[in-house]
């Protein structure tokens, strides 16, 4: 996993809890890497998941209320890195239409060893239906960035969710008017 999903875990941590919680936590994960990452590199993406369980024991949050957490903040720092990869999109529906068809491809352009999740999506009666498939269980982290894209381009998005298990969901989003 890329070392920017790592990097800006550490900076939501600083930013919404203290530099003492990333430590805290850091320590208690007992991390192969020690937490020492870098936005170029490649980690295992297992790390990401004790990150989250040793913030969940330390504020009293579910791990998945912490991936919920982490994907929203991630949303606006991941677009604007990677935005030249896309064309610009109008509005939350229409990113989240093209993440597999369109960022996905060029991201395995990019990095041809990435293991990226299947993402398939249909827009039907003004709703937007996802599937998430991923060997590394992050549904609730795909729930986050779903609103964090809402976010991002100014909107409310309603978001139903069933997790079949932690390595794939189904998503029913439509902005709320």
């Amino acid at each position: 996993m890329r070392g920017l999903i790592f990097t800006q875990f550490i900076e939501m941590v600083e930013n919404h809890y203290s530099t003492d919680m990333v430590d805290d936590i850091i320590e208690d994960a007992n991390l192969p890497s020690m937490g020492a990452y870098t936005a170029v590199s490649n980690y295992d993406h297992m790390e990401l998941h004790h990150l989250g369980v040793a913030l969940a024991n330390r504020t009293g949050q579910s791990e998945q209320e912490i991936l919920i957490e982490y994907g929203a903040y991630v949303f606006a720092p991941l677009y604007e890195h990677y935005q030249r990869l896309f064309q610009p999109k109008e509005n939350a529906i229409e990113f989240l239409l093209a993440v597999d068809s369109n960022i996905h491809k060029e991201m395995r352009k990019l990095y041809p060893e990435a293991t990226l999740p299947d993402i398939q999506c249909e827009l039907k009666d003004g709703k937007l239906y996802m599937e998430y498939t991923s060997e590394r269980h992050f549904a609730d982290l795909v729930k986050g960035l779903i609103i964090g894209c809402g976010h991002y381009f100014g909107q409310t998005l309603e978001i139903e969710t069933e997790i079949l298990n932690k390595g794939h969901a189904r998503y029913i989003v439509q902005e709320k008017v």
